[in-house]
Order: C-alpha cells, then sequence, then structure tokens
C-alpha cells in the first residue's frame, strides 16, 4: 500500500527519501506547488536541498502530489484511506510534517513598513540575490546604498503575549546569519540586540567567535521601538547590564520573526483525529516525542514544536522509521537493479548539458554565447541547455537515442549533484565515471561580473571537454552488505536505536561498557515530565533484553574495527568474551558523563554543596534557602541543552514542596527552549527568585554567604544558603577518542562530528564522513532525552536504509598500483589517511641471462586495501609514479591543463 508523508519542505523531504531508499511506495503530499517549504528561502538552501528536490522528482517509489491537501482520513494503522485533493489512496502508515509559518503580527514601533526593516526570511532572501548580484553588495532597498551598519533584534513574536513559548531557533539562525554577513563583508559592524542567547553545545562556540573574532556586538537589552527617520534607522533600547535607555543609528535592521504552527495545522489535525497542545503543536510526549495520539500516525519537524533544521531533520528520519515498521517493503531499491554498460569504443561522442540553475548561472552570464562555443569543441556531437530535470532526461536519452559515450554537465556544484548525474549515466547504460562536471555556479558567476563569467565558463568547458575525451570505464564491483548493525553504547539512546533496528528486522550488536544497560538514565530519578527514571530504564531494558534480534554485551568494548559500509568486522571484548562480529552499519551512541566540579563553591569538600543530579535525589529537603548556580561552573566539558531546564525544575519541585522556603537561581543565560519556556515562567509565578549575573563577575561564597552582582537590579546581592546546588559541565564519554580513530568519525571539543558542520545548514545531523557509521544523543552534544531519542530513531533509520540493501558497489575513484613500478618505499603507507595501503611480499619472476637463471625471491610492493577512500595523497607522494587515482589519470589531467 505504501506511507504518506504530508507536507514536503525539509522534514518531508527527508522523510520520503528515507523511507523510499529502503523500498518503501512513499506518497508525498504538498499543499503548495512546489517542494520546499520555508528552508527553501534560506541564504544556504542551494547548498544540498536543491539535489534533494530533484531527487523526489526522479524517484520511482515516490508519489509527489503537489497542489494537493489531505481532505479526509478513515481506517486505523495498517489500513488508511486518504482522500487527497478528491483522490483515494490506501497507506499503512502516515508521517505528518506540515512545517510551519512565521509571526506576522509585528509591532508597528518596530518601523516593519520600512524598506530598510527586514524580517528574518526575507532577508535570507536578500542575501541569497547578493550572492547573484555582480558585486554581491548588501545595500539597502530603499535607496540602494551600502549598508555599513545592522542590527539584529531577537524575539519578534516569541516569548510574548502572542507567542508565550520560545521559538528555539531564532538565537541560533541569528548568529548564523551574523557569521554569514561578517564572512561576508568583514567591516560590517553588527549589533545583536537579545534577553537571553540559547544556543546548545558546539552552537555555543559560533556565538563566542561572533563576539571575539568577528567582533560582533551582544547588547543584553529590551527594544521598544525602531524609529525611521531621514534615512536612519534609530533603535531604542534598554540596555539592561547599564540599566539606562539608549538609542543606537543603524544602516539596516533584521527581526528575528518567531515560529508558529502551520497555519494548516488545525485543520489537519481535525482531519487525522491527532491531538495538538495549547499553542497548536502535534501533541507527543518526552519519552515518545515521534508517537501522535493516533496509532499509525507519526509526526516531524516542527509540527511538533519549534525547533532548527538538524533537528527537524533528524525528527523526521526517525518518524520515517516509526512509520516503516507497521509498513511492507513492496519496491525496489534503487541502484540495487542489475545494470550493464554499453562498450564505449574508441571514438569519444561527447553530450553536453548546460544548466541555468533556476537562474544562478543564467542570470550572471550569457548561457547560449557559452553553448554556441562548445558546439565547436572537438568530440561535441550534442550540446543542450535545459533545467535541471530536464538535463537528467536529456542525458539518459543522449546516452540511449544519439549513442553519447561522454557526458559533461556544467552548471551546479558537483559536491551535491555529481552522485545524481553519475546515477543518471548509469540507467542509461554508460558506466558512471564517463561523466565530467563544470562548477559554472560558484566559478563563474558568482564570482565574476557578467563579462569576465562567460569568458571563465568558456575556458572551463574547454578544459572539461579536453579531460572528457580522455576518461575511461572504471569497473565497478558489487560486495553484499552484512544485514546486521552494531551499536557502542547502552544508554536510553543506544537501548532504543538497537530496538528500531531490530524491530525492522536486523540482527543488532549492543556493546556497553558498564556491567548493566542504562547509562545516565541510572542517575535520573524523575523525569521532567514526571516520568520516573527507574520505570523507563526498565521498559526499555526488558525490551531489549527480551528482543530475539539484539545480541547484548555488557562490560564489553569494541576493538580492531575494519572494513567499509555494509561490510564491517570487529572485535568485542570483555570479561570471558573476545568475539569477532560482522556487521552492515554502526551507531554511535555513546552518551555524556558529568565533570565533577571538585572544589567549586567548596563541592567535595562542604557537605551543603552538590550537583543539580545529587540534589534531584535528594528531594524533598528541609533547607530553608536555597541557591543555584546554572553557569558558573569551570572544567573541560559543554553544558547540556537540559542544564536550565534541569535548575528550573528542581527549583520548581523544591518551592512546591515547601512553599516557604526561599529558592534563589543564579543564572548568565536562562536556556529554557520552546514549550519549556512555560516552566520558567511558573517559576518565576511561585516565588522562585533568578538573579542575573555578568561573567565577569562570577558569585563569590565566603564565610557562608553568596555574593552576586545582578544586573537587572544593577545591585550587589548577598544570600546565605543552607543548600548550594550547581550545574555541572558534561564531557564527552572516555571511549570517544578511541572509538573516533577505529571508525574514522572525527571529533570536536570530545563530541563526534556530523557530516556536514554548523554554521552550514544541518541535512544529514546523524551521519558522518565515514558512510556506514551514524552517531545519536549526547555523543552528539548533551541533549534532552526527548531528542535524544528522536535522534537514535533517525539514526536506526539511516542504518536501515543501508541495511535494506543486497549489495553496495564499490567506489570507483580508488587508487591502483602498478607493482612492476612499485620499490617498495613505503612513502604511500605513511601517507594515507585512513591506514588503507599496506606492503605485501611480492615474489620475483625468474629471469634468465644466457645459460643463466636469476630468482631473486620476494620484493616489497604497496596494496590498495578495501579502505582507501580517493583522497590521491599516495599518487602525489609515490616518488616513482607507481599509484595513480583511477578517474584522474596523468594523460585525463594533462589534456586539461593543456587549455588552462
Amino acid at each position: 500500500m505504501g506511507i504518506a508523508v504530508i507536507g514536503g519542505g525539509v522534514a518531508g523531504i527527508t522523510a520520503a527519501l528515507d523511507l523510499a531508499d529502503a523500498g518503501y511506495k512513499v506518497y508525498l503530499i504538498e499543499k503548495n506547488a512546489q517542494l520546499g517549504g520555508k528552508v527553501s528561502e534560506l541564504a544556504e538552501c542551494e547548498m544540498g536541498l536543491t539535489s534533494r528536490i530533484v531527487k523526489i522528482e526522479n524517484h520511482p517509489n515516490i508519489e509527489l502530489m503537489l497542489s494537493s491537501e489531505v481532505e479526509g482520513l478513515s481506517g486505523s494503522a495498517g489500513d488508511f484511506k486518504l482522500n487527497v485533493s478528491g483522490n483515494e489512496i490506501g497507506v499503512e502508515s502516515v508521517v505528518l510534517t506540515p512545517g510551519y509559518d512565521v509571526y506576522d503580527n509585528i509591532a508597528k514601533g518596530y518601523a516593519i513598513d520600512n524598506p530598510d526593516v527586514l524580517p528574518s526570511l526575507e532577508f535570507e532572501g536578500m542575501l541569497k540575490a547578493c550572492t547573484k548580484c555582480e558585486n554581491g553588495a548588501l545595500v539597502r532597498p530603499s535607496d540602494g546604498k551600502p549598508v555599513k551598519k545592522i542590527g539584529f533584534i531577537k524575539c519578534i513574536g516569541s516569548r510574548c503575549q502572542d507567542n508565550e513559548i520560545c521559538s528555539t531557533a531564532c538565537c541560533y539562525y541569528t548568529a548564523k546569519e551574523a557569521w554569514e554577513v561578517k564572512e561576508r563583508y568583514p567591516d560590517m559592524d553588527i549589533y545583536i540586540f537579545y534577553m537571553d542567547v540559547r544556543t546548545f553545545g558546539k552552537d555555543e562556540a559560533l556565538v563566542s567567535d561572533l563576539k571575539g573574532k568577528y567582533g560582533v556586538k551582544y547588547i543584553r537589552s529590551r527594544v521598544p521601538e525602531v524609529i525611521a527617520e531621514d534615512g536612519t534607522l534609530t533603535v531604542k533600547y534598554e540596555d539592561l547590564a547599564k540599566g539606562t535607555v539608549e538609542q543606537l543609528d543603524l544602516d539596516m535592521v533584521v527581526l528575528a520573526v518567531g515560529l508558529l504552527p502551520s497555519k494548516t495545522m488545525g485543520k489537519l489535525a481535525e482531519i487525522t483525529g491527532v491531538k495538538t497542545d495549547k499553542y497548536g503543536y502535534i501533541e507527543t510526549s518526552m519519552t515518545s516525542p515521534l508517537e501522535t495520539s493516533v496509532s499509525g500516525i507519526f509526526a516531524g519537524g516542527v509540527a511538533t514544536a519549534p525547533m532548527k533544521v538538524r533537528e527537524s531533520v533528524a525528527q523526521a528520519s526517525g518518524a520515517a522509521l516509526k512509520a516503516a515498521l507497521l509498513s511492507g517493503r513492496t519496491e525496489m531499491i534503487p541502484g540495487q537493479e542489475e545494470r550493464k554498460y554499453i562498450e564505449v569504443g574508441e571514438e569519444p561522442k561527447i553530450g553536453v548539458f548546460i544548466c541555468g540553475c533556476n537562474g544562478d548561472v543564467a542570470g550572471s552570464m550569457d548561457v547560449p554565447a557559452v553553448a554556441e562555443y562548445v558546439e565547436e569543441l572537438r568530440d561535441v556531437v550534442a550540446v543542450n541547455t535545459n533545467t535541471l530535470k530536464e538535463t537528467m532526461d536529456a542525458i539518459e536519452g543522449g546516452i540511449v537515442d544519439q549513442g553519447l559515450n561522454r557526458i559533461v554537465v556544467a552548471g551546479f556544484s558537483p559536491r551535491e549533484y555529481e552522485e545524481m548525474f553519475r546515477d543518471a549515466c548509469a540507467k542509461a547504460g554508460l558506466n558512471p565515471y564517463l561523466l565530467e562536471m563544470v562548477n559554472l555556479r560558484e566559478q563563474c558567476a558568482w564570482v565574476h561580473g557578467a563579462e569576465d563569467a562567460t569568458k571563465a565558463a568558456k575556458s572551463l568547458m574547454t578544459m572539461a571537454v579536453e579531460r572528457a575525451r580522455y576518461l575511461e570505464p572504471v569497473p565497478i564491483e558489487q560486495y553484499p552488505v552484512t544485514p546486521k548493525a552494531l551499536v557502542v553504547g547502552g544508554g536510553v539512546a543506544g537501548m532504543n536505536a538497537a530496538l528500531d533496528i531490530a524491530t525492522a528486522g536486523y540482527d543488532v550488536y549492543l556493546v556497553e561498557k558498564e556491567s548493566e544497560l542504562g547509562g545516565k538514565l541510572k542517575e535520573i530519578p524523575e523525569l521532567q515530565n514526571g516520568v520516573k527514571g527507574s520505570d523507563m530504564l526498565s521498559e526499555f531494558a526488558d525490551k531489549v533484553t527480551s528482543n530475539d534480534n539484539i545480541t547484548v554485551y555488557t562490560g564489553a568494548a569494541v576493538e580492531d574495527v575494519r572494513g567499509r559500509a555494509g561490510a564491517f568486522k570487529a572485535k568485542v571484548t570483555g570479561a570471558g568474551v573476545d568475539d569477532e562480529i560482522d556487521f552492515g552499519a554502526a551507531v554511535l551512541a555513546t552518551g555524556a558523563q558529568e565533570f565533577v566540579p571538585e572544589g567549586y563553591f567548596g563541592y567535595g569538600q562542604a557537605q551543603n554543596v552538590v550537583t543539580q543530579f545529587e540534589f534531584a535525589k535528594m528531594l524533598p529537603v528541609d533547607a530553608n534557602t536555597i541557591a543555584m548556580v546554572i553557569d558558573g561552573a569551570s572544567g573541560d566539558g559543554v553544558y547540556s541543552k537540559s542544564n536550565s531546564i534541569e535548575a528550573v525544575t528542581n527549583a520548581l519541585k523544591a518551592k512546591k514542596l515547601k512553599p516557604e522556603a526561599n529558592v534563589f537561581v543564579l543564572y548568565q543565560e536562562i536556556k529554557t527552549y520552546g514549550k519549556w519556556e512555560m516552566l520558567y515562567k511558573e517559576a518565576r509565578e511561585s516565588g522562585v527568585i533568578f538573579l542575573r549575573y555578568d561573567a565577569e563577575k562570577p558569585p563569590v561564597l565566603q564565610d557562608g554567604v553568596l555574593s552576586v552582582f545582578d544586573v537587572i537590579f544593577n545591585d550587589e546581592v548577598q544570600i546565605k544558603p543552607d543548600l548550594m546546588v550547581i550545574s555541572a559541565l558534561m564531557q564527552p564519554a572516555a571511549e570517544n577518542e578511541q572509538l573516533s580513530k577505529m571508525f574514522m568519525v572525527p571529533l570536536k571539543n570530545g563530541f563526534f562530528l556530523e557530516e556536514q558542520e554548523r554554521p552550514k545548514l544541518v541535512l544529514t545531523p546523524v551521519d558522518t564522513v565515514n558512510e556506514g557509521v551514524f552517531i545519536c544523543g549526547s555523543a552528539v552534544y548533551p541533549a534532552m532525552i526527548d531528542e535524544t531519542l528522536a535522534m537514535s530513531s533517525a539514526a536506526a533509520s539511516r542504518a536501515c536504509v543501508l541495511l535494506a540493501k543486497n549489495f553496495i558497489e564499490t567506489p570507483g575513484i580508488v587508487s591502483v598500483v602498478d607493482d612492476e613500478i612499485c620499490a617498495g618505499c613505503g612513502v604511500c603507507v605513511e601517507i594515507c589517511p585512513v591506514e588503507a595501503i599496506e606492503l605485501v611480499d611480492e615474489p620475483v619472476a625468474a629471469v634468465t641471462y644466457s645459460m643463466m637463471t636469476v630468482i631473486s625471491g620476494n620484493k616489497k610492493v604497496a596494496m590498495v586495501t578495501e579502505g582507501c577512500i580517493g583522497c590521491g595523497s599516495c599518487a602525489s607522494y609515490c616518488p616513482s609514479d607507481a599509484i595513480s587515482l583511477q578517474n584522474f589519470k596523468a594523460k585525463q589531467l594533462y589534456a586539461q591543463l593543456d587549455f588552462a
């Protein structure tokens, strides 16, 4: 029957592709005439989103239903009937990803009618337009003058009467926009007006860089109005650090507007029967963040709460897997069909396809002139200028109908589109490595004026055609996928990932270093939603240990990892265990550990100084005065995404259990993001006292008196606490460093790094640079339980996409060794970054001189193993030219350079 994905933004696209790539029939339903949602308006959306949209449009397992709306739903899980714009479709499960809308009831006091005052999404569009401009300047819409001073005002339509909750994403996307402006325009003066900076984990480094390296001025403030007068925008604000009202003249103002549920959410909830909360979002729970109130219907992205793109994408992947577990795989997995490639022959017949890239290229150069020029180049028999989708069809038609045996595609970046175009060639029967790509967008259109861009394009096209003439078919082999997974880490993330993969029908090895499963969950007495940690742990552990598809190793470690995506090997060692295991995918879910703040406020010496974890176990307490410090701990580590929420939760509990107690929370930033903002509000209304201090004047405890300078009151406050509670930093798991080397996944501050690092748009938040290895939970950054569960389901989903394949094709661009030339010097062994080359003994053939036969025995030669990633380092360092990189042979490169 299939699975319906309702909503064609980035979350819906992600869910649809995960399902379709795993062999499920997908109906992708989008009310608008095109895919992409709000993310398509972002300045950096070109990097990754467009290629996904084209893949959707050409995917054999996806039925795309644009300009369509769900008008009715009946049935139950496993047998739903959807009425989509008058058409009935039957599906087994549903994924809701309707996206969001932005707050648009902006007060007139912000001069929103002035063309130089822009909501954030409009500013993103302006940055995109600047990329396409000849000089790339950022100018004021009102008069075309260059912008020299720009201000960003946060929390417009968030944390207010109209929208009480925090929109979560604003602090990050404001920082990202400021970073992008500073990268392009280093001399720009940037001011950010804010109440709290709610960035987390690795994102905090971006804010730190903005304040330090880039000189962006963060002003803690409240902004009541923006005055537009005589071509100047004057921001009037209350400086919370000084306690004064100030004014600042700027050339442009960007309003960081809040996120709201999609305007279609109410109707969609009514049709599907799913419950929504009082803010209009689909109701889910902390322990089941992807499940709705209706069995068989799952939700992902901003449909459930305001969040960033990376969290939306992770939720969508996780929701896709949950939906797949209720559905049957009925379709062929793309690339798994048998392919036979045509004989190329001696004479090159080159087809050239130039794409205007939706105006990114065509708007900045004379594409017809470039096409006319290319037609005259040697061995070019066909030239085509079309849209991206038309280009895909034209390539297949040209190979089949015109006998093209070399393809040159010009336009987009190979980083995002090369794989897609290789696949188009392969489908038509042409070896996929007989393709050459030219990046006209970033190497010509974005960096030159029209005349120079056209000239540069002609030069690049000549080089590409000359190289294409010498391209050769690259042998492609297949190896079988081992339909098993390894999950490292037995906390809630690891257990959830293991259960999801096992429920999908694959065998799982779950390896935990401790003597029992549970991780940090063992230390949590109660979650923020009231669920006992012990109950949650028991439920997960029972499911894991009773699942026949899961083999659990406790008190064990993973060693000697080798192999590649789909065909890994490793050893599991421990007490009485020394097993060799085979697996096709791995999930690293090692969690994080609490930093012990020894000596901080006397912790470790004074009995009345405890951490938040310890305090939660102590409740109720008999203390009359409790002081909590959130941001002050020093040491190696990062603050968890849950730090503020844990502190506010515990403070509120303490106040409710003993209303007469004085409860103080000392903080630099209160990071109660999303719906947790209401917890912060409740705590304040219950009498919890919040005191904000500056990092330069941290609290001091002396002779039992805690002194802190409150920047709101602009005065010193002294407290004599009976109990001190401190929020400790979180550190990466100790084993991460070793696992990083074994699985070849880089670290940042000790945490595993996703494939696409911030501040770029993260569309693969659980993938890594090593294909087949996925990461999740606090192994990436210290996360909340609900986010950890969503991420682990996402990692499981991505692993299942790989495990669903019968085979994987070997990479074509790898190094090859000429044994006769190789001197066995070992330089390549030393230089290889992934240890994919080794020296082996090879017998030397007997040589006869006149009447004497000389046998010299063996010699050392280099052998490239299956781990080669095709970086070419060995080929460039080899002193005897015995190693070459397939598809980058010397004659191919020299032909290109001759016309440079």
